[in-house]
């Protein structure tokens, strides 16, 4: 299959859209399908992501419309969709609503939101994302959840026991690359005053937020993050309405248990694989060392479920149907 990821992906850190997409690229190539990054004359399917097209930079819903609809919709010029090989099929990974999740961007949601309402089928990355899409008045004609997932090769276990009982200090990391305060600073610092406890940030720290005894890392490649996983205990992630964290997922095809704020897409990731940060932090740092080695248990029994292959699998579903279906459509034209 010819697919057009209209998304350019670095090896630079670059959020969870660009790891997941890369992930996703490189599966998708191994099974032998064709990949671009801007559509083309011989594609037969078009992926875009939400409202970007890599590198901060945003998709044009007009040119999107273009691709679709081969430039006969009269929001471009006919002569800008047969550049692009107008008439594809169109379908959106569709992200969360940046407002609710402390992002500032209404561009971002007001892209996101046309594209959706153009789109043959639109992906969610999680049963919350459709939801805030819902609530905001866009749903979309067709849609599937298909949660994001990672490289097995990169993100995988310690062959080491991680014996946190005979251990004094219960070793937590977390990563952001956004200095959102709404990613759980506090509730970072928090944790890390905590006796018996050693947590290591990767990523951007809120420069509103005081560090305290956090060990702030700095940013960090791919390979050296899942290097830290492995070191590590517990994962830690306090982000408030996250739609899908890749950061969860790397954690999990690395074998951590999860501390997670019990919001957004997080609990459909996490919930029985670690405890929600509700009440106490004390206690509920207690129950994960006392419950430790049942929680990674259930982690490594599971792992496959957090990993690109079954993701890719699933993508691939979706866009088999959607191409008949548009091809159907043509005929009956």
């Amino acid at each position: 299959m010819r697919i057009c990821i209209w998304y350019h992906t670095t090896q630079a850190a670059w959020g969870g859209s660009n790891s997941f997409l890369r992930s996703l690229a490189a599966q998708l190539e191994r099974l032998g399908h064709e990949i671009s990054r801007i559509p083309r004359r011989t594609d037969e399917i078009v992926l875009v992501n939400s409202w970007s097209q890599g590198g901060g930079r945003y998709l044009n819903p007009k040119a999107v419309a273009s691709v679709q609809q081969g430039g006969s919709s009269g929001q471009l010029p006919s002569i800008l969709g047969k550049l692009y090989g107008g008439g594809k099929p169109l379908v959106q990974r569709a992200d969360g609503v940046a407002r609710l999740y402390g992002r500032d961007d209404p561009r971002a949601d007001q892209t996101q939101f046309e594209i959706a309402r153009l789109a043959d089928c639109v992906i969610f990355q999680s049963q919350y994302s459709q939801a805030s899409f819902a609530q905001a008045g866009v749903r979309p004609r067709q849609v599937q959840v298909i949660y994001n997932a990672v490289d097995g090769s990169v993100f995988y276990p310690s062959p080491e026991i991680q014996a946190v009982h005979s251990r004094q200090d219960l070793r937590l990391l977390a990563v952001s690359w956004s200095a959102n305060p709404m990613k759980g600073f506090a509730d970072l610092a928090r944790l890390a005053d905590l006796p018996g406890v050693k947590l290591r940030f990767v990523g951007n720290w809120c420069p509103e937020e005081a560090p305290g005894k956090v060990q702030l890392l700095g940013r960090k490649t791919r390979s050296e993050i899942a290097a830290l996983l492995r070191q590590s205990d517990v994962f830690v992630h306090a982000a408030q309405n996250d739609p899908c964290s890749n950061a969860i997922l790397e954690a999990l095809a690395s074998g951590l248990p999860i501390l997670y704020h019990d919001s957004g897409g997080n609990p459909e990731l996490a919930q029985g694989y670690g405890l929600a940060l509700t009440g106490d932090p004390g206690s509920v740092v207690a129950a994960m060392r006392l419950n430790y080695t049942q929680f990674r248990q259930k982690v490594l029994d599971n792992r496959a479920a957090f990993l690109i292959e079954g993701c890719a699998e699933k993508y691939l579903g979706v866009f088999c149907q959607v191409i008949e279906e548009h091809g159907t459509l043509g005929r009956a034209r």
